[in-house]
């Protein structure tokens, strides 16, 4: 009776053995979102407002492809000093207009991409010192 008992036991092993082992299940990578990537996107710019400010006053530039870095965006009002925007979004730069300002085209640069310049002039407003009174 043992023997049957070790017969049976060295035939399940060996028939447990053969064949192939199974396979682990692989999973695909899930697909990522189609969105898209704002360090690669050249910004655009699709125009300011308003056209015309007193020094002190925001201007809003619109477009796309900001970001939403304000320290990695640089703006300049004709060749004055760059300035750091109080606020950015991916399609808006909000920048207060600096004592320094010339009416001229706005230029920024945002990271390391090239400058940029609106197509249309900014007018500085000079005020009135009558109207001061």
């Amino acid at each position: 009776m043992k023997h049957i008992y070790r017969v049976l036991i060295i035939a399940t092993l060996i028939s447990c053995g053969k064949g192939e082992s199974p396979k682990p299940e692989t999973q695909k990578p899930e697909p990522k979102p189609n969105k898209p990537d704002v360090e690669n996107n050249d910004p655009t710019i699709t125009g300011f407002s308003p056209e015309s400010a007193e020094a002190g006053q925001t201007v809003t530039i619109t477009g796309t492809d900001f970001g939403t870095s304000a320290s990695a965006v640089k703006v300049k009002f004709a060749d004055g000093d760059d300035i750091t925007p109080g606020k950015v979004t991916n399609t808006i730069i909000e920048v207060n207009v600096p004592e320094s300002a010339k009416t001229a085209l706005i230029a920024f640069s945002i990271g390391s991409k090239p400058q940029m310049k609106t197509t249309k002039e900014f007018t500085v407003v000079i005020p009135d010192p009558k109207s001061a009174c």
